[in-house]
């Protein structure tokens, strides 16, 4: 799709004859329309990568849930314990029952944990090839340009090629240029095959990749940098050590709220150098004054906007710890109604009692 939505529906020279000769003066039409659809394909960079980055967000906010110790596991184990203890079976066939189960939950677990990191891989490697793809189209690009140059060289030397059979020379530049068309695709797809293996040959292993270590972070495993860090030990699983850490405290608020402002994130930014997030608006008025990380104890001390990139991970995870609160707020006072309820029930038996 990549590389057919820069060869799909090339304009021909005729069609676009007048265009052309105004946008590249001298250039024939065909080489111009490939520069202008391989420009408008380049200018989508960002637009391909914010799409990948939501997705990871979404993928991040998913690997809280089913953490280690989180909500999903606690859940499953609280719920198996309770129909353990409810059984009315023997205490040996009971243990063994339980057991059972409990190995069952964490089968469960740790093959949608595994699917989650497989899916964020795969989003390393989108990223990976919308790079090969960027940078095959600026290398056909700067070929085009080129041979166009060179051709409006020779006309100006009087040196291109002249119609001596007594054909129209228009109609021998459309077959010209047609046929060069046909080889665009071929030429982009070699191309970003070419930059594809030059990225995986020069990159970190998948498993270090920023992208992969945060998600399993949000899975409150850690895993400790390959020593050699190339891709060529990236499926020697005995490389990573996967430690226990500690769960998420979903009461903790802070970790919600902007370092400058105290509040909960509207537009949370990741400084890229220090990993710290604050909100985009006000880091921008502290920038203006300071050049240091605000958050306390931070050795980042020239912080500048092109380090910051947005956090769609914590925007979600903000949301997601408002909506609990507000569920919680809602929960607390149907609880309280609950016990006025019941309160009013008792002064009601009382009062009963007294009369009689």
């Amino acid at each position: 799709g990549t590389v057919g939505s820069i060869t799909t529906n090339m304009p021909r020279r005729r069609q676009y004859y007048t265009q052309s000769q105004s946008l590249h003066t001298g250039g024939t039409s065909a080489s111009a329309a490939t520069i202008l659809s391989a420009e408008r394909y380049l200018q989508k960079e960002t637009d391909y990568k914010n799409g990948i980055i939501k997705l990871n967000a979404m993928t991040s906010v998913l690997a809280e849930v089913i953490a280690i110790s989180g909500p999903v596991e606690s859940s499953l184990i609280e719920t198996n314990t309770a129909n353990g203890n409810n059984s009315q079976s023997t205490s040996t066939s009971t243990s063994s029952t339980r057991n059972s189960n409990q190995d069952d939950v964490e089968e469960f677990m740790n093959e949608q944990r595994r699917k989650v990191k497989a899916l964020t891989e795969r989003h390393v490697n989108s990223f990976r090839y919308i790079d090969a793809c960027m940078a095959a189209t600026n290398s056909i690009k700067a070929d085009i340009q080129q041979s166009v140059a060179e051709e409006q060289r020779n006309r100006a030397n009087g040196n291109s090629n002249r119609n001596v059979n007594g054909n129209n020379e228009d109609d021998l530049d459309v077959n010209t240029e047609e046929n060069k068309l046909k080889d665009y695709e071929t030429i982009l797809q070699t191309k970003v095959e070419f930059q594809k293996h030059e990225i995986e040959r020069n990159s970190i292993a998948i498993h270090n990749e920023e992208m992969v270590r945060s998600i399993r972070n949000c899975l409150n495993e850690k895993t400790e940098h390959i020593a050699n860090g190339r891709n060529a030990n990236a499926d020697d699983d005995d490389d990573i050590e996967i430690e226990m850490t500690q769960p998420q405290n979903e009461q903790n608020a802070s970790q919600y709220k902007c370092p400058l402002s105290g509040q909960f994130f509207k537009n949370p930014h990741k400084n890229k150098v220090c990993k710290h997030v604050y909100d985009y608006d006000h880091i921008k008025h502290h920038l203006q004054m300071k050049r240091t990380c605000p958050v306390m104890g931070c050795s980042n001390s020239n912080v500048t906007m092109s380090q910051l990139v947005v956090d769609e991970a914590m925007r979600m995870r903000v949301r997601r710890f408002l909506k609990g609160l507000e569920r919680k707020r809602k929960n607390d006072v149907m609880s309280q109604d609950y016990d006025i309820d019941d309160d009013d029930d008792d002064e009601g038996l009382k009062e009963e009692t007294v009369i009689e």
